[in-house]
């Protein structure tokens, strides 16, 4: 996620943590260089790239649904050259 105002804005992140106030919210981003930031949800652009959906998964499942996103990019890069 990328914050687009505040006193974070312009830095992006991975959200570790949700915490609902109200009817907005407070995220906790970890940067990349591992810096941990405290945003409002206002503040986040939620146009992103990617997102985990392992978080609920037993060690099974998790498992299987990384050995089928690993086919999926191996058939796209086959498909497309990447």
């Amino acid at each position: 996620m990328k914050v687009k105002k505040g006193n974070h804005k312009g830095e992006s992140g991975i959200v570790y943590f949700y915490r609902r106030e109200g009817d907005h919210g407070r995220l906790t981003l970890i940067t990349p260089s591992g810096k941990h930031i405290y945003v409002n949800s206002d503040e986040i652009d939620y146009k992103f790239t990617t997102v985990s959906i392992e978080l609920m998964m037993d060690a099974e499942e998790r498992a299987a649904f990384r050995q089928r996103i690993k086919e999926i990019k191996e058939n796209m890069d086959e498909e497309y050259g990447g």
